[in-house]
């Protein structure tokens, strides 16, 4: 009988292969060894394929992979190879430029078995990462779990997220929620884990570890605001949407700090894009023919905050 692997870790890469030792350090450094982890690279020319050979030779448990050429480029593709190559029980998504502390798997991986329930998942502590930064963990729980009904009202409420690296799924939970949206070039992870906790039962904070996720601007697809990539995010949530009312999930305050987010940075680049999308913005109380009073009560917040904030402390 096969031993069964506990955790898949994987990553899709393309030319950053000295930000990926990084984050393969980190996943080698990990309290629990009982992993592997699948390298997808997606069509990149620098020497990844070189410096995880020599990873390889080491530990066996790293194994990279070319993203075939019937999979489309992007990262989703890469992830959904990947996924269909592993064996664990349980799901990490990395990115090739993130970094895990020393006890997120082990301490996830016996919270969710302690469950015994494969649609329960778990989350932890998270910061960005940059240079120099000091380390100020953040963590979007009220409490130890968070039912799924809660899930966007507590994001809105804190105007934060959680991102993917901060997540531990199981094998099953990902398989009833389907592989990532290739359609999608960006807010592709908001799309997947909406249906992975329309799928589970509830979401647990696992305490005393944490993930770095980093804030740079070179060459994240996130940072490339594109015609392409503004319909793509508009899109992702009307998906989000849609799933979400056929599950009786009230998430409007959610959308609506969404939409107005990017209606207050990019509607003056975009108007056409935002107009094209006008019905998701008046389903969530936001009419685009007033952009220009959300404009000024945004600027006003801007300016009294900060004399707010300094005044309370």
């Amino acid at each position: 009988m096969n031993h069964q692997i506990k955790v898949s870790i994987i990553i899709p890469t393309y030319n950053r292969s000295h930000l990926l030792m990084e984050t393969l350090e980190s996943v080698q450094a990990q309290s629990l060894q009982d992993w592997e982890c699948l390298i997808v690279d997606d069509g990149g020319n620098d020497d990844t394929e070189e410096e995880v050979s020599k990873l390889n030779k080491k530990d066996n448990r790293f194994k990279y992979y070319k993203r075939p050429l019937e999979y489309p480029k992007g990262a989703s593709n890469c992830r959904n190879f990947g996924f269909s190559l592993s064996s664990g029980n349980y799901i990490q998504w990395l990115d090739d430029d993130d970094i895990l502390s020393k006890r997120k798997l082990e301490f996830q991986v016996n919270a969710l078995e302690q469950t015994k329930n494969h649609f329960i998942f778990a989350s932890c502590e998270w910061d960005l990462l940059w240079p120099g930064k000091k380390l100020e963990l953040k963590n979007c729980f009220p409490g130890d779990e968070m039912l799924k009904e809660n899930f966007f009202r507590v994001m809105a409420d804190r105007q934060n997220f959680i991102p993917s690296l901060a997540y531990l799924v199981s094998r099953k939970l990902h398989i009833a929620a389907g592989n990532w949206n290739t359609e999608l070039s960006i807010n592709q992870d908001a799309e997947y884990f909406t249906r992975i906790l329309i799928k589970s039962e509830k979401l647990i904070n696992v305490k005393d570890c944490y993930v770095l996720y980093r804030e740079h601007d070179a060459g994240r697809i996130s940072r490339k605001r594109t015609p392409e990539n503004m319909m793509s995010f508009f899109l992702s949530l009307e998906l989000m949407q849609s799933y979400l009312k056929f599950h009786n999930i009230n998430a409007r305050s959610y959308f609506r700090w969404k939409l107005l987010k990017w209606l207050l940075a990019y509607y003056s680049y975009y108007p056409e894009i935002m107009n094209q999308y006008y019905h998701l913005f008046k389903e969530n109380g936001i009419d685009l023919k007033w952009y220009k009073f959300y404009a000024f009560k945004h600027r006003i917040y801007r300016s009294v905050y900060p004399v707010y904030k300094q005044l309370k402390s």
